[in-house]
């Protein structure tokens, strides 16, 4: 699945208008617009503060970091990369990551956010789509707000120690829609600290009554 990935990413570079970094970051100062689309190869995407972006940033075994009063008009994708989105950001598309750490902070996002591997810490955001993962530590607090679902997705690939998904919601954090684990091979244990909830349906996952009965293995 991961070669599908990399060889499609790679195929995508041919096929927009777009400006590449190979073995080099992308630094975008403050109160810049960009117009084509950012993809760097080993390399990180750093975007400033007050930046309009109307296109997409990709990387490839690189990070992604959006600083405050950024709007990003499309999406930000990665493989083998970090994304972090430090305050007062808008994405209007989807946010993923292959491998590695999605974190957002009082932002809002338009689109999904998703990973395959990795942990992904939200705080203080609004997000309008679902939040998706195969397997990692998922963490929503500081009153956000999920408009969708989070979905635990189905992949054979998980290996066996890496079977235990960790959801925990706080803060007079909500989630809109449903907490759905659609594998039945991994287990998904919840906690919701008392004044946050979950208004749709809870499925094929654990509630525990106390964080201390997460076991974080």
């Amino acid at each position: 699945m991961n070669n599908i990935v990399r060889f499609s990413f790679f195929a995508f570079l041919f096929l927009v208008s777009c400006d590449v970094n190979i073995n080099k970051d992308f630094v975008i100062p403050d109160n810049t617009t960009v117009e084509n689309d950012l993809i760097s190869v080993n390399g990180n995407i750093n975007i400033g503060e007050n930046c309009i972006v109307e296109a997409n940033l990709s990387t490839v075994n690189g990070n992604i970091e959006i600083k405050k009063f950024t709007r990003i008009e499309s999406s930000i994708q990665t493989v083998n990369g970090n994304i972090s989105i430090i305050e007062k950001v808008k994405v209007d598309g989807d946010i993923t990551s292959l491998t590695g750490l999605i974190e957002i902070n009082n932002s809002t996002v338009v689109g999904n956010v998703s990973n395959i591997s990795g942990d992904i810490e939200v705080n203080k955001i609004e997000l309008d789509g679902d939040l998706i993962s195969n397997f990692g530590k998922i963490t929503i607090e500081n009153n956000s707000e999920i408009n969708g679902s989070v979905v635990i997705k189905a992949n054979d690939e998980i290996p066996e120690k890496l079977r235990n998904v960790k959801i925990i919601i706080s803060d007079s954090s909500v989630i809109q829609g449903d907490l759905v684990n659609d594998n039945r091979d991994v287990i998904v244990s919840v906690f919701i600290e008392e004044g946050s909830s979950i208004y749709g349906e809870i499925i094929d996952a654990d509630l525990v009554d106390q964080i201390e009965d997460l076991d974080y293995k």
